[in-house]
């Protein structure tokens, strides 16, 4: 697992910032992604070819879902501040 990480840890970390623009939430979907494929090896069954194509597709989507939620609530949260003024 330290070689798989030590290999695509800066691909995957690349790919979380270019999406969720937070240093914070791109350390975040990279240790979720490391941390499905310790659990759920299967998982990145090589579906897109290699494990570098399944590793960047499985962070896009999970960095996508993150940003997704932090834009949600931040929409939220500005809607129910326009709301009290």
């Amino acid at each position: 697992m330290g070689l798989l990480y030590d290999l695509y840890s800066s691909v995957v970390y690349s790919i979380a910032l270019a999406v969720v623009s937070s240093t914070d939430n791109a350390e975040d979907v990279l240790h979720e992604t490391f941390m499905q494929l310790w659990r759920e090896p299967t998982s990145f069954a090589l579906r897109d070819g290699s494990l570098k194509a399944s590793l960047a597709t499985s962070t896009f989507r999970r960095a996508v879902q993150v940003r997704d939620k932090y834009q949600a609530a931040a929409f939220t949260a500005s809607k129910n501040k326009e709301e009290t003024l």
